[in-house]
């Protein structure tokens, strides 16, 4: 009977590695095709089945940053920054994360942390070096001014515009 039981346990075991196997080919083939939102699913998957897996959190986080998803993002470098014993650059993409949330007062105090833990960090030694620096460019009034030219820009895919022969030449798809 013992050895039923065993084989019954290790068929679970087995079962869930593969399974947990698959979940890993699939992410990785979202991201090889840069399907960043797929590959975010698939890990926020796997995390359902092993809330620990910390490889997982980092995919994660960096599948939500590369689709541009920066509240998701957050969320798991925040897990992974405020994990004991964290990565430096984990500590540094939190900040950055909540900078690009428009959540400065905290994103001082994760970048005061990222400087702590990695003093000779070139990152840190800015930040340390400017303390005021999120506080600049929040206050810093833009510089430049976009604004479409209605008369240059058509339905047309123009490009490469370049000067020739006292005028400008460019490609387009105009006929």
């Amino acid at each position: 009977m013992r050895i039923v039981y065993l084989f019954i346990l290790s068929s679970f075991v087995s079962l869930s590695l593969i399974a947990q196997s698959d979940l890993e080919r699939k992410a990785s083939r979202a991201l090889y095709k840069f399907d960043y939102a797929a590959a975010a699913e698939v890990y926020e998957e796997m995390l359902k089945n092993n809330p620990e897996n910390k490889t997982a959190k980092v995919n994660a986080a960096n599948a939500y940053l590369a689709e541009g998803n920066s509240e998701r993002a957050e969320y798991w470098f925040e897990q992974l920054a405020k994990t004991k014993g964290a990565a430096p650059s984990y500590k540094f993409n939190y900040a950055q994360t909540l900078m690009a949330n428009k959540k400065y007062e905290e994103a001082d105090k994760a970048f005061e942390d990222f400087a702590a833990s990695a003093p000779n960090d070139t990152r840190a030694k800015f930040y340390k070096n400017n303390p005021k620096y999120i506080e600049t460019l929040v206050k810093a009034s833009p510089k430049y001014m976009i604004s479409n030219a209605k008369a240059l820009n058509t339905r047309f895919s123009d490009m490469c515009a370049v000067y020739f022969n006292d005028g400008v030449m460019f490609s387009t798809t105009r006929n």
